[in-house]
């Protein structure tokens, strides 16, 4: 008894002249099997085996010495046997033994095995795109594992592929396998890119309702080559991408109801500019070319270290010959540019209008409640992108209403000798779905009640798609985990329940920091903070920290709770003292402690209420006893102010993430009240508004806008008069622009604000506004025995805006240009852009695990600036731009 089955290439020989031998061969084979005679299984023996045991090979065979012959079986196990692909011939033989039962002989071949697999050098693909693309192909060229050629097959038009993606469309790829032992094989894949193939131009024909330009400008992934930028993957030409591409055109079209418009295959007209190499240069010999070189014989009398060492630098000696023999083979063969005109024929056919819209299948809902959903009526245009968007609606209202696994259909019936449509939407409403359990992964450090708190729904509550959005949303505003992909949503088998989990991963972590740097706020500086919005996992908001240097010392421990007592309520303290110094004529310490009210009144809205009492000592400029009125000597004094604020905020906060914001909205209204029934001797108003957004603009562009302003007034008696007070409001209260925080960007921080001549009397009480600077000269202004001063006011208003173009390089990087604008405004100057100050420039953004925040570099000139102002062309900081 005899059965063989064997892999061999087929490829210039006709199918019938395989097939048939191989029919008879497998019937002569069963007709043995048939015919051999009952007996036991005494003997098995396997021949051929290197790598695989005899052992394993009876277990995988399936037959064991002692099991009754049977020859059907054997048939099956020889299929199984065969399956397992490791071996490339395989013969069973029965013979009899003088017992009178079978010896079962097992010949087989094994394959060879995979030893290395290595990709010819070239201009195009190095080896990590190619592993990369083989990966996305799941093509698995493993070490260690038997040859596979079908494999090695799929590779090949994997890479040719790849290149053709490039614009490289006459490539050549060939693998060639090498033997390395008797039971190994290499593997050298053989690549020859060849010349690119570029669009030169794009011509449609029959193209009625929209120019040519308008079709190009749709496409996506394809362009014409631009003298201004050739370099362009886009004006590479590929088929794959091309019928990728004209999809979009397709849309174009019935977006504005030409439902049955053809877009035909390009006629391509390719056109190939030869350069011949250059005189001399000449084709390697045949050996050089890629044969196999024979092996050098070592020298004799070396020690095994000193044969190794030898071994090593005659491979390496190949190896190079070899590149260069490559080289020079590259250089002797012409240079082909190939260019090609796409000719696009178009049927656009007619415009349709919509018919009828009828909906069937609803119960849950009527055809009154989802008949608006659908942006169409009867005689206008039927657009395909207000169907679609009518469907998502309708499928969106039903998963709201727990239907997770609702189909929404929709169908044209086109009149008969009109362009008009009847649409159809038939809805297969499913069974309503309930949530089971809600869990999360990657949670190495939060703990799972901290992220169930952002989530709108509980276990045991109707299934909602918005609400599980939203809470996507939310966990990822928390800044310490984040969660990238939608979450799984399972059903539960027999249930009408479904298992919701969120996976995400822990991030901005960097708890401890001991370092300097240096900002334009705060300019050098040492800092050493222990920060965290994630306390011990608990979502808890805790920072102490101490920054010495540079303008400005802050010494500061706060914690906030966000959930107070299981509940959506905030609750926080802090005690903090800060030092600044805000040039010449301005100085403030302050130390003090806060309390802080909140709770949360929408998914993303909330209200709080802190109150503060702060000491601040600044400088006060009065007449030194050793000058007079006449001759002013003035020395810096001591003023104080004792303030204790009261401030209610509310905001709507729906940006994406707090630390490298990409989409979403922020507006924040604030109304400090000082002093007052709330005591001290500091009295003032101050509300700011403040509105932010971030969107997404086209590609890996994003646009953001920032925009606040504000004003201070005095009440209830305003504050102290000394030289710290303008029109009863502290100097360091008023309001002050410029810098990387606080901006314009480009100007220095807290230069921007208004100059004024005021008069300071002999106790250094500013008792009169004597007027503005850039209009008269100090010897027009009449004082009332006091001395005129020039001096950095402070405004009673600001406005600020900020924007920004923003790509993101990849998910460390972002470089960005921007435009900020905003001026601080004194009591005689009306709301209006006199002296308002324009900045724009370059922002790199550096996202880096040890720093939650971005490191920026920032590079900028003034539009419009005042004499007065300091600008900074080149900044330094870390942190948000607003």
């Amino acid at each position: 008894m005899r059965e063989t089955e064997r892999m061999t290439e087929t490829r210039s020989v006709p199918k019938a002249l395989v097939l048939v031998p191989t029919l008879l061969l497998v019937l002569a084979a069963a007709v043995g099997l048939a015919r051999a005679q009952p007996g036991t299984i005494e003997k098995i023996t396997f021949y051929g085996l290197y790598r695989m045991t005899p052992e394993a090979a009876k277990h995988a065979l399936g037959v064991r010495e002692g099991d009754p012959y049977d020859p059907a079986l054997l048939r099956r196990r020889f299929q199984e046997l065969w399956k397992l692909g490791v071996f490339e011939d395989i013969v069973i033989e029965a013979e009899d033994t003088p017992d009178g039962g079978k010896h079962v002989v097992v010949k087989v071949k094994e394959r060879p095995v995979l030893a290395s697999v290595t990709y010819e050098d070239n201009k195009v693909l190095n080896r990590t795109q190619i592993e990369d693309r083989l990966k996305e192909r799941n093509v698995s060229l493993g070490l260690g594992k038997p040859l596979d050629m079908k494999s090695i097959a799929s590779a090949e038009a994997a890479i040719r592929d790849y290149l053709g993606e490039k614009g490289h469309l006459d490539s050549y790829v060939k693998a060639k396998i090498t033997e390395v032992t008797a039971t190994t094989r290499a593997v050298n894949f053989e690549i020859r890119p060849g010349g690119k193939t570029r669009i030169r131009s794009i011509r449609f024909v029959g193209n009625e309702v929209f120019s040519g330009r308008k079709l190009r400008g749709a496409l996506k992934l394809t362009e014409e080559r631009h003298w201004w930028w050739p370099w362009s993957s886009k004006n590479l030409y590929h088929p794959l991408k091309w019928d990728t591409d004209v999809a979009n055109i397709r849309d174009l079209y019935q977006n504005a109801g030409y439902l049955d418009v053809e877009i035909r295959p390009p006629v391509l007209d390719i056109k190939e500019k030869r350069k011949e190499p250059k005189a001399g240069a000449k084709e390697p010999a045949e050996s050089e070319a890629g044969e196999e070189e024979p092996a050098a014989t070592p020298p004799e009398g070396l020690t095994p270290k000193q044969l190794e060492k030898w071994r090593r630098k005659e491979a390496d000696r190949r190896e190079k010959e070899r590149k260069r023999a490559e080289k020079r083979r590259a250089k002797a063969q012409p240079k082909v540019k190939r260019s090609v005109d796409l000719t696009v024929q178009i049927v656009e056919g007619p415009q349709y209008r919509t018919g009828k819209v009828t909906i069937g299948g609803n119960k849950v809902f009527t055809e009154e409640q989802l008949r608006p959903l659908v942006p169409l009526r009867e005689g206008a245009i039927l657009r395909n992108d207000a169907l679609d968007a009518g469907v998502e609606a309708i499928t969106r209202v039903y998963e709201d209403r727990g239907h997770l696994y609702a189909t929404v259909n929709r169908k044209l019936d086109r009149h008969e000798g009109e362009p008009v449509a009847d649409v159809e939407i038939t809805v297969d409403e499913d069974k309503p779905y309930y949530v089971s359990t809600i869990e999360f992964s990657g949670n190495t450090s939060t703990q799972d009640r901290v992220l169930r708190r952002e989530v709108l729904l509980a276990e045991g509550e109707l299934f909602n798609r918005t609400k599980i959005d939203v809470s996507k949303v939310k966990i990822n505003q928390l800044g310490y985990f984040e969660v990238k992909d939608d979450p799984v949503i399972a059903p539960v088998e027999g249930e009408n329940r479904v298992k919701i989990t969120f996976s995400g991963e822990e991030r901005g972590r960097n708890e401890i920091q001991v370092g300097g740097g240096y900002s334009g706020l705060d300019g050098a500086f040492f800092t050493g903070v222990y920060s965290t919005r994630n306390f011990l996992g608990r979502g808890q908001i805790l920072s102490a920290s101490v920054q010495v240097g540079g303008t400005a010392n802050r010494y500061q421990l706060s914690f906030q709770e966000p959930w107070f007592l299981s509940r959506p309520y905030t609750l926080g303290v802090s005690l903090f003292r800060t030092d600044v110094d805000y040039g010449s004529t301005l100085k403030s310490s302050s130390k003090g402690f806060g309390i802080l009210l909140g709770k949360r009144i929408g998914p993303f809205s909330a209200v709080r209420i802190g109150y503060n009492y702060q000491s601040v000592d600044s400088t006060a400029l009065s007449l030194s006893s050793s000058g007079t009125i006449d001759n002013p000597v003035f020395v810096n004094r001591k003023a104080t102010n004792k303030i204790s604020s009261l401030t209610p905020v509310y905001s709507f906060d729906t940006i994406n993430n707090p630390y490298r914001p990409t989409r979403g909205s922020q507006f924040v209204m604030s109304f400090q009240i000082a002093g007052g029934p709330l005591g001290g001797d500091t009295s003032y108003l101050k509300p700011i508004a403040q509105f932010t957004t971030y969107r997404r603009a086209f590609g890996r562009f994003r646009t953001a806008f920032h925009a606040e302003t504000g004003l201070v007034r005095q009440w209830q008696g305003g504050t102290v008069n000394n030289t710290s007070t303008i029109n009863g409001v502290p100097r360091f209260d008023r309001f002050w622009l410029g810098g990387d925080t606080q901006g314009p960007r480009v100007f220095d921080t807290r230069t921007i604000t208004p100059l004024r001549y005021v008069e300071i009397d002999s106790t250094g009480r500013i008792v009169g506004i004597l007027g503005d600077p850039r209009f008269h000269p100090v010897s027009d202004f009449v004082t009332s025995g006091g001395v005129p001063v020039l001096l950095e006011v402070g405004g009673d208003r600001f406005y600020l805006a900020q924007s920004e173009l923003a790509y993101a390089f990849n998910e460390q990087v972002d470089l960005a240009f921007f435009v900020d604008v905003g001026d601080s405004l004194f009591e005689d100057q009306s709301w209006g852009f006199d002296t308002a100050r324009i900045s724009a420039g370059f922002e790199l953004r550096f996202y880096l695990p040890v720093f939650p925040v971005p490191l920026r570099l920032i590079y900028g000139w003034p539009i419009r600036q005042l004499p007065q102002d300091r600008t900074s062309a080149f900044t330094f900081s870390i942190g948000r731009s607003f």
